[in-house]
């Protein structure tokens, strides 16, 4: 049995084994000859996470939540509780985001690990089931939990807010009130985050009043609970809301949603996950009162399962389909571990059908995640970047700016360095227009020769907008516009450049050894040179303001 000693023992090993095992892929990397000082990037998410907690370490704070461009009046729909928290914390330290990212590799994991195990035990597991299923978790998104703020950090939170709701539901009202402020501050931290925990919420509360309804003459406990906890978490919830409210009526909202695939539609976008957590849950709720007397914490494990259910079919409801569902992946994961381990702990028939959808979905996941394998091999493209390791101390050097380059290293710079950008395809994520948004593509690929700016690349342009999803006829209309667009840019390149603040030009020489920088047509100032980069400057910066009006 593990008790006493031997429980944490294990548990201390767990953390310890799970954060060395974080870092190894970066420390194989940085073992190579190749590596210069640049931390290699392992994963999509870190070049949209690195300029957001860039921006709070470096102490603007407002603009957090948007850290590419600078600008204050383009707003962005995701808030930055996480990377404000992030530049309060490591802010004095002069640390890069990489660095500050990295040591969080071996500090977030390892709590997340404990809280689903704290979790996993209050709702009625045995330790040894609670350590199966946490350990379960980690071995299927080993890969995910290297990513930086989302989803890690954020699920952190939605599990300890769960595991307050359900042991303030025994009588712990302290418990109730930080599961409340828990359930309120992660309006403002992540969507898919807030919406899984107030679902979470709303099924224990469901849950409970049946129960209750079938013998009032108990006290209802775990309902005065709930409804503390629900209470707290709405007035704490409320400004975010309001700030919601105010960014949905912006005049640019439904550009957003264009762009980020957001539609009308009551249908599921997964019929084959909504299928699975279908079974799931009437598992769930059949299996939970066919034992509701003799395991009554069972049912704040069930209704995981019920919660995963509702958010994964919430259009049902709203009638608007995010086309995000990846999105939960952690409270996915994790409701299908919750349903096997409820057929072992819930003695009932009505769990097999359940625990059976689980095991097809969660082998589904396991075979999608063999990725995670790449990240301990030592791949030649994660070291192209190491030769702009010399640019950083002429970065470092130079005032605030605004800086135009090509896509991957415009993140590069937003990531590494206090400076802004002029163009990256996160900008769609931003209350910008389609026509600002389409300018700024066509000013970064300006330096490029005419048979690489004639907009071929669809992969590209598939991620900023829609196109795949149009019909012939509307696609070739949007791409049609696209190019209307960037032959007025190539126009006369000077006034959209200061419409936009570019002062400097990066050219990542290795990278894109065909640009031009006579395509652009402005004066420019050589200002840096190193192992195939150079860095320009704008001259004559008050005519070309003129000329821009």
């Amino acid at each position: 049995m593990l008790t006493g000693l031997r429980w944490y023992g294990v548990l201390g090993f767990c953390c310890l084994t799970l954060a060395l095992l974080m870092q190894a892929p970066q420390w194989r990397n940085m073992g190579d000859a190749r590596f210069r000082g640049v931390l290699v990037q392992l994963n999509a998410d870190e070049y949209y996470y690195l300029p957001r907690v860039m921006e709070a370490l470096r102490g603007r704070m407002s603009q957090a939540s948007e850290g590419l461009v600078g600008d204050p009046r383009i707003r962005s729909l995701q808030g930055a509780v996480i990377e404000q928290t992030y530049g309060i914390l490591f802010g004095w330290t002069g640390w890069r985001a990489a660095t500050v990212l990295q040591i969080l590799d071996s500090v977030e994991p390892p709590l997340l690990f404990l809280a689903l195990i704290a979790f996993l035990t209050i709702a009625g597991f045995s330790r040894v089931q609670a350590l199966t299923g946490s350990v379960l978790f980690v071995l299927l998104e080993l890969y995910s939990l290297n990513r930086p703020v989302h989803q890690r950090a954020s699920f952190l939170l939605v599990v300890l807010a769960c595991t307050c709701l359900i042991t303030g539901m025994r009588g712990q009202r302290r418990a109730s009130v930080l599961g409340g402020m828990l359930l309120g501050l992660l309006v403002g931290v992540y969507f898919w985050s807030y919406t899984f925990a107030w679902a979470f919420w709303l099924m224990l509360l469901l849950w409970e009043s049946c129960v209750w309804l079938q013998n009032r003459s108990r006290k209802p406990t775990a309902i005065s609970a709930l409804i503390l906890a629900g209470g707290i978490g709405m007035a704490i919830a409320l400004p975010f809301l309001l700030h919601t409210y105010v960014l949905s009526q912006d005049p640019f909202f439904p550009e957003v949603q264009f762009r980020n695939e957001v539609f009308k539609s009551r249908l599921p976008e997964s019929w084959l996950r909504s299928g699975f957590f279908l079974v799931m849950a009437v598992s769930a709720i059949f299996g939970g009162f066919s034992r509701a007397r003799n395991s009554p914490l069972h049912r704040n494990a069930a209704a995981v399962v019920l919660a995963a259910f509702l958010v994964l079919n919430q259009q049902i409801l709203h009638g608007t389909v995010l086309q995000f569902s990846s999105h939960y992946l952690f409270p996915l994961v994790f409701a299908g571990i919750v349903a096997i381990l409820l057929s072992f702990a819930v003695r009932s028939r009505w769990m097999i059908p359940g625990a059976l959808a689980s095991a097809i979905f969660l082998a589904g996941i396991a075979y999608d995640g063999r990725a995670a394998l790449s990240q301990w091999r030592v791949l030649p493209g994660r070291f192209e970047d190491q030769h702009l390791v010399t640019i950083l101390p002429v970065l470092d050097a130079i005032s605030r700016s605004r800086i135009l380059s090509d896509t991957h290293t415009s993140l590069f710079i937003a990531g590494q360095s206090h400076h802004d950008v002029l163009y990256s395809l996160y900008l769609k994520h931003t209350l910008m227009s389609n026509r600002e948004f389409t300018e700024r593509y066509c000013l970064m690929v300006l330096p490029l020769p005419v048979s690489r700016r004639e907009h071929g690349d669809l992969s590209h342009l598939q991620k900023m907008f829609p196109v795949s999803d149009m019909l012939p006829s509307e696609r070739s209309q949007k791409l049609q516009g696209i190019q209307e667009v960037c032959a007025e840019v190539d126009g006369d390149p000077g006034s959209f450049l200061m419409r936009y603040g570019a002062t400097h030009i990066l050219w990542n020489e290795q990278r894109e050894p065909e640009w031009d920088l006579k395509r652009l047509r402005v004066p420019l100032e050589k200002v840096g040179q190193g192992e195939g980069w150079s860095l320009w400057k704008v001259a004559n910066t008050l005519s070309l303001w003129e000329r821009a009006g």
